[in-house]
């Protein structure tokens, strides 16, 4: 009996549950993802909890060491919450700056036409809808038109094969 493809069908549920977990954890509303977790593992759960409830516990600490860092950047805590804390500070400065460039970038879109749909017109004469005109032949001067019948041709005049030889 060869157990190496039991181990390798072993190795593959692992990781394809590793994947499930991820995809899960990642792609889910956060509230669906606990709700999920507390019925399918009740361990990671209790974990989880625990450490929301860390963060209620500490909340006035951790606001103050942060204020004192956004003060201060170069005191010194320990390497690990300096160096974290720094990572933290630049995604957030990343972020803002996305932001700005999303929320400026919106009315550069809406001149991109001529037309700033922020601006209040009331002027009678601008038409905020183009004028459309029935589409004519690329062809010709005429405009096609499709008729709706079923079939032009009869169905007697497709060759078969001869069922008698």
């Amino acid at each position: 009996m060869d157990l190496s493809n039991n181990n390798l069908d072993i190795e593959n549920i692992e990781s394809n549950n590793f994947v499930d977990d991820v995809t899960l954890k990642f792609l889910m509303n956060k509230n669906h993802y606990h709700r999920y977790l507390s019925h399918s593992d009740p361990k990671k759960h209790t974990e989880l909890e625990d450490y929301y409830s860390n963060i209620r516990k500490y909340k006035r600490d951790i606001m103050s060491l942060s204020n004192d860092l956004i003060e201060n950047p170069k005191k010194q805590i320990n390497t690990e919450i300096n160096d974290i804390f720094e990572a933290f500070m630049k995604s957030l400065i990343k972020y803002f700056k996305y932001k700005e460039i999303e929320n400026t970038g919106s009315d550069e879109e809406d001149m991109l036409f001529g037309y700033s749909m922020n601006e209040n017109n009331t002027d009678a004469n601008v038409d905020l809808a183009p004028v459309t005109y029935p589409m004519g032949s690329f062809w010709g001067k005429e405009r096609i038109k499709k008729s709706n019948h079923t079939n032009i041709y009869n169905m007697n005049y497709i060759p078969r094969k001869n069922s008698f030889s």
